[in-house]
């Protein structure tokens, strides 16, 4: 019976070891006075403001919490925050709440991807010249809608190249004073393109981390798929067109990779010497780490 009582003992003991080797622990108490302690670093470089757990030897228990003060040389002078502590007691880093949720995101986040839905509001000014009598000066506007398909691949920590594809449109509408537009029949003129849209954009993370906040720079070549135009000149002899894309945007981190995107963008179409066209879109959808 005795010898069985010696073997759980020494069991115990063992196993007591064991995790607190588990622990990586370096730093230990070696002198406690009321609420400070002096501990030893071993190698340790904590910074003002570290805290560690005081692990019992016996249980591998975590029996307090210090707070480094003062640091000179390998030794340092805390504070103990909660619980009680003794000499020869062995510490525990605490790691902070931001470095536990970047520890447990998924370790590929250089390749992520997701949905964006859209809502562009749209310019287009020009003059409408029906013959070289009748011509007016106008401004169309309207809003429109896009949904498409991203891929983000991470350069760097700071830069993050996005490429994007599905289907953006640009409608704009306006009443001219007289009948200008379909071949002089109404005074309702109308531009509507819906396009195929082939994007790629840099974004420079100007704050990293769960989430990220951006600024961009980028290209979209627009494949037409179809038109309603009634301005007489307006050219529609080319199925293609171009954006330079300026954007602001944030990436939102949730759990386990996810996040939630979001885009502030201004796009710019080339100007010709009587048109001018631009769009300012709103986007978010949802996003994941692969």
């Amino acid at each position: 019976m005795k010898n069985l009582k010696w073997t759980s003992l020494l069991t115990f003991k063992i196993i007591s070891l064991l995790m607190l080797s588990s622990l990586t622990l370096a730093a230990s108490i070696s002198q406690v006075k009321g609420d400070k302690a002096i501990i030893y670093l071993d190698g340790d470089t904590p910074e003002i403001g570290t805290q560690y757990y005081a692990i019992e030897p016996s249980t591998g228990k975590r029996r307090a919490l210090l707070e480094v003060k003062q640091i000179k040389g390998n030794k340092a002078l805390t504070v103990i925050k909660k619980g009680k502590a003794q000499t020869r007691w062995m510490l525990q880093a605490k790691v902070p709440r931001e470095k536990q949720e970047e520890a447990a995101l998924p370790r590929n986040t250089k390749l992520r991807g997701g949905l964006l839905a859209g809502y562009a509001m749209n310019s287009l000014a020009m003059t409408v010249v029906l013959n070289s009598a009748r011509r007016e000066d106008a401004t169309l506007t309207g809003t429109s809608m896009s949904f498409k398909v991203f891929g983000d691949y991470a350069l760097s920590t700071d830069i993050t190249v996005r490429g994007a594809t599905g289907y953006e449109s640009f409608s704009t509408k306006a009443t001219t004073s007289s009948a200008l537009c379909a071949d002089g029949t109404t005074t309702a003129c109308e531009a509507t393109y819906t396009y195929l849209p082939l994007e790629a954009s840099a974004h420079y993370n100007f704050i990293n981390g769960k989430s990220k906040y951006w600024i961009g720079l980028g290209f979209s070549f627009l494949l037409e798929m179809s038109r309603t135009v009634n301005i007489p000149n307006l050219d529609s002899s080319s199925k293609t067109n171009q954006m330079l894309l300026v954007g602001l945007g944030g990436d939102i981190g949730l759990s386990n990779g996810k996040f939630i995107p979001v885009v502030l963008e201004y796009g710019m179409f080339p100007g010709s010497t009587n048109v001018t066209a631009s769009s300012i879109a709103i986007r978010t959808g949802y996003g994941m780490s692969f």
